[in-house]
């Protein structure tokens, strides 16, 4: 398992297990570094059971990923996340997949599900946003192999 497909999937748990919290992560992928922000505030200070969750969760990834970095910060923490590819609230939940493989998102939020991947469409879209509220879409990019686009002033060797 990759550390951001753990991330995830201990996020989903985090938010099931406390549905009042606010949780946005954001995922570095230059240093491999994970921020996860919760709030309210007075739930990521003052709330045993959250406080005992995150002690687990860091402890178990330091285990798993020693030299990735984990990061739990509430919003008054004065580090801004910005571009959280994940945000998990009792009122909506908002993904946007970047930096991840797809099959990782997957992966990590859909596992009880069946993909059917010769039948998944692909094509660009402006603002690439996942909304999981009741029916759940995924990102769809096209990939553009127009060899015409690529600069072509460098001869190939034969």
């Amino acid at each position: 398992m990759k550390s951001n497909t753990y991330v995830l999937t201990k996020i989903n748990e985090l938010a099931n297990a406390i549905p009042q919290l606010t949780i946005r992560y954001e995922y570095d992928q230059s240093c491999d570094s994970h921020f996860v922000e919760v709030s309210p505030i007075n739930e990521f200070e003052s709330n045993k059971k959250y406080i005992a969750l995150e002690k687990e969760i860091r402890l178990e990834f330091i285990n798993l990923f020693p030299f990735d970095i984990l990061t739990f910060i509430s919003e008054d923490d004065g580090i801004v996340l910005e571009c959280p590819i994940l945000i998990k609230s009792k009122f909506r939940s908002k993904e946007t997949n970047k930096k991840f493989d797809l099959e990782d998102i997957i992966s990590a939020l859909f596992k009880d599900y069946i993909v059917d991947w010769p039948n998944t469409s692909f094509e660009k879209i402006q603002n690439p946003e996942v909304y999981t509220i009741a029916d759940t879409t995924l990102e769809t990019v096209k990939l553009d192999y127009d060899c015409d686009s690529i600069d072509n002033d460098y001869l190939l060797a034969a």
